[in-house]
């Protein structure tokens, strides 16, 4: 049992952190010795973050993430297990030993401080950011985040030797808040966490009345709950992706993996492919839909147990869809929003929210009619298009 009395690092106590664990530490990225520089990265609900380089060169930084006993962003009244950081910890290197071209290089985990150190990502963007500023060119970038979702899931695959080590990882405490927040409390009326924009309140309510999408709602609950298949990251999307910044090369590379659990595979899938969604849910863009098309594609080529196993590739893209469409409902009427709709223009704001409402509603409601990732980028084609949505 963690007490939850642990030091917490600040900017003033974080190079003297870093100084005393790191040392020893081959190839790190910069002299400790050198003169240090703290900042604070503050973009985080959960947790305390943090650079720590040299003066010289901001670019020779690692990486420190630490999980405190409670939700930062709340205060300490928000009790939730730091315990979490001691998994997210182990599931990072073990992702960083499997596909280290797509993960923050692993260079500690202290268990007793619930501290993490990687690299620092210097030069890198979010994934969101990059879609919402229209600097995103290609399919390369979600190709790697395919690729990295089939490394990860084929090799901890139920059946393989992966699995024995991580089959027994439930995650309870963090999948608990996935099962609530993203299946039971946005279709909950009652629920004091939802919000909506202001013109979405009938629209809202109408899908809460809408009987066949909350059972399938909850039939999307049951199997995020129920289905042992892999270790899956279980928070992945375009704002748990880093990629270079304009000018900037190298790979993606995934982040925050305190969700992460053994379940089923199209989860992640469903997850990061909504994220997508959203970015075309703004207007016509073929660029974001080659975006879906290449992750789909790259997936199944890629993934071991769904190599000339269609009828397992069919059931795969049938629950990706329900996740996906799950996810975009609750981005939009629950209580965890996204920037790419949040921060809009208001001239498309609510066209683009209405719009990927109803590619989710179908999505959840028509999952196990859709036989090919061209049927479901119809689904958004159509849904886009559909002056129905278009706000006044």
């Amino acid at each position: 049992v963690y007490s939850y009395k642990l030091a917490l690092l600040t900017s003033k106590s974080v190079v003297a952190y870093v100084r005393e664990r790191l040392a020893g530490v081959p190839s790190l990225p910069f002299a400790l010795d050198a003169e240090l520089v703290v900042r604070d990265i503050t973009d985080g609900n959960l947790n305390f973050a943090f650079s720590v380089g040299e003066a010289a060169d901001e670019a020779r930084a690692v990486f420190v993430k630490q999980a405190p006993g409670y939700i930062k962003v709340l205060g300490e009244a928000f009790k939730l297990a730091a315990e979490r950081m001691v998994l997210e910890s182990e599931v990072m290197q073990a992702y960083a030993a499997l596909t280290p071209d797509y993960v923050p290089r692993f260079i500690l985990r202290d268990p007793e401080s619930f501290v993490m150190v990687t690299e620092y990502l210097h030069g890198y963007v979010l994934m969101r950011s990059a879609l919402m500023s229209r600097r995103l060119q290609g399919t390369a970038a979600v190709e790697e985040v395919a690729r990295f979702m089939a490394v990860t899931h084929s090799a901890t695959w139920i059946g393989t030797a992966g699995a024995e080590r991580w089959g027994t990882v439930n995650n309870e405490t963090m999948c608990g808040i996935t099962a609530d927040y993203v299946f039971s409390k946005p279709l909950d009326a009652a629920d004091g966490t939802n919000r909506c924009s202001s013109g979405l309140t009938d629209v809202a309510a109408a899908l809460r009345a809408d009987a066949a999408l909350c059972e399938g709602v909850l039939a999307m609950r049951s199997t995020f709950l129920m289905t042992k298949q892999c270790l899956v990251h279980g928070d992945l999307h375009t704002g748990s992706v880093m990629v270079p910044a304009d000018g900037g090369t190298g790979p993606a590379k995934v982040i925050d993996a305190e969700f992460a659990f053994f379940g089923p595979a199209a989860f992640d899938v469903g997850s990061f492919v909504a994220n997508l969604v959203f970015a075309a849910s703004l207007g016509p863009s073929p660029e974001v839909h080659a975006m879906i098309h290449a992750v789909w594609v790259t997936y199944v080529g890629a993934t071991t147990p769904l190599k000339s196993d269609n009828a397992a590739t069919a059931e795969m893209l049938q629950l990706a869809c329900g996740f996906c469409g799950c996810e975009l409902i609750r981005r939009i009427v629950g209580a965890a929003h996204v920037d790419d709709l949040e921060k809009a223009p208001e001239a498309i704001k609510l066209t683009a929210e209405k719009t990927a409402l109803a590619i989710g509603c179908r999505l959840v409601k028509g999952r196990e009619g859709i036989g090919s990732i061209d049927a479901l980028l119809a689904i958004v084609q159509e849904e886009v298009g559909n002056p129905a949505h278009a706000s006044l």
